[in-house]
């Protein structure tokens, strides 16, 4: 596993629970809506007069908590810098566990539809959070492998709830069925809370408020290897983030000066287009609406949720493929599989569910189902409004898109494996940094102590 060594390889796993956690936040709303106690405590319907109003309600839910997740992700950024990533962290739990509380102890629809709302403010900086921190304390040769643990957590997070969800629709259908459903939100963001004391802060964040030792003795904790004993890696990576800060602090960022910056404009741009083109896919439309999509192909009840919740697991199982695939192959090529490859299985789904879809035909509803499979497996290895009225047809808009998005990525991206967070800077800023040559017959004490003085001195 590359330069990976058993406390970095710890410390991401535990950190990944933040991203765990939102998995889970995000698809209980799956499991709970396909609770019976759930539609009596609230009067809904899936069918007869109130059926159009519970649809609208299910919406909501899942908007309110986008909505939120929006304001939380922009908020990160801001509050990541002020107290660091490690007090994020520990503030974003404990919102994440307010939030929660409003939610399962909700005596109405309001007090509902606002502890969703909350929680997917907590979600959103949560999700953003946990690969920021995750990307500064990976080493360069092996951080597709590290932060693609937070994709596979994530989803683990999606697996988790659907199996929640399928336990609690076993319980005797009382307020306790939906309630229990939703309070199980609570488990990783309390463990990630009482343990979060002993992960050690970014060292990039450390080295930019110019904390040196602390950031050079948590790249040496991180970055230790039994093939580099005078840590000459972690002694480079140090100067490359100080010159890197140094050139950074000459420069006063805001929106204004972000926004006439053509590089980071540049990055921006990229970044939204690869989401904007995973969500393209249809991934999160198809995953919380699934239960929708199996009551379509004649699957309800229990089925429904234990298909979710397999589907959910193997998502899991190919994020993880993906992963270790990452630095191997490289995110270009492995993108553009998955966009293409998931484009061709939404195909073969549509044609089922317009063909099959309010039928008993067990063998057309049975594909349905396996091309819904088949799409996860090729987007969860590659990449990471209701079925019930659009039909169909919908599902074109997640089978061009993505095409067009994957031509775009393959002429237009640059390639980024294997270089450093600062490597890719300059590989968008167009400019060379030259970090402070190391001289491996130094002992590490030695060089220490010299540069400890020297960036002390530049920093004062």
């Amino acid at each position: 596993m590359g330069r990976i060594n058993i406390y970095n390889l710890i410390v991401v796993l535990f950190v990944a629970l933040g991203s765990f956690t939102y998995g889970f936040n995000s698809s209980i709303v799956a499991s709970f809506t396909a609770l019976p106690a759930f539609y009596a405590y609230f009067n809904f319907e899936s069918s007869g007069p109130r059926a159009e109003y519970t649809t609208q309600m299910v919406g909501a839910m899942n908007s309110l908590f986008a909505a939120g997740g929006l304001i939380g992700a922009l908020l990160l950024g801001w509050l990541a810098n002020q107290v660091g990533r490690k007090t994020s962290i520990q503030i974003i739990c404990v919102t994440s566990l307010a939030a929660t509380i409003i939610s399962a102890a909700s005596v109405n629809l309001g007090m509902f539809l606002f502890g969703r709302a909350f929680q997917g403010f907590s979600a959103g900086m949560m999700d953003a959070v946990c690969p920021l921190y995750h990307s500064e304390v990976s080493p360069a040769d092996s951080r597709g492998k590290l932060v693609g643990f937070h994709a596979f957590l994530l989803v683990s997070g999606y697996a988790g709830a659907g199996w929640a969800g399928l336990g609690c629709y076993f319980s005797p259908p009382t307020e306790f069925q939906w309630r229990l459903c939703v309070a199980l939100q609570s488990v990783a963001p309390l463990i990630l809370l009482i343990g979060s004391p002993w992960i050690p802060e970014s060292p990039r964040w450390l080295i930019l408020y110019g904390r040196f030792n602390e950031g050079r003795e948590n790249l040496r904790k991180l970055h230790r290897s039994p093939e580099d004993p005078e840590q000459v890696f972690a002694e480079r990576e140090f100067q490359t983030i100080c010159t890197r800060v140094e050139l950074d602090r000459t420069q006063t960022i805001t929106w204004k000066s972000i926004m006439a910056n053509r590089s980071i404009l540049r990055r921006l741009a990229m970044g939204f287009f690869v989401v904007f083109a995973a969500q393209c896919s249809g991934v999160l439309v198809v995953n919380n609406y699934q239960i929708t999509l199996y009551k379509g192909l004649g699957i309800t009840g229990w089925k429904s949720l234990l298909l979710l919740s397999v589907y959910d697991t193997w998502a899991a199982f190919m994020n993880w493929v993906n992963a270790m695939l990452l630095d191997r192959f490289g995110r270009i090529k492995m993108m553009v599989f998955g966009l293409g490859a998931a484009a061709v299985a939404l195909s073969g789904e549509a044609a089922m569910v317009a063909k099959f879809a309010g039928t008993d035909n067990a063998v057309g509803n049975g594909f349905g189902v396996f091309f819904l499979f088949l799409f996860i497996t090729v987007f969860a290895s590659g990449m990471d409004a209701s079925f019930a009225s659009v039909g169909w047809r919908y599902y074109l808009v997640f089978i061009f898109t993505p095409l067009a998005c994957a031509l775009v990525i393959w002429f237009y991206l640059p390639e980024t494996n294997g270089l450093s967070l600062e490597e890719i800077e300059n590989l968008f800023d167009a400019q060379e940094i030259n970090a402070v040559p190391i001289d491996p017959l130094r002992t590490t004490k030695e060089a220490t102590d010299d540069d400890n003085q020297n960036k002390e001195k530049a920093f004062a």
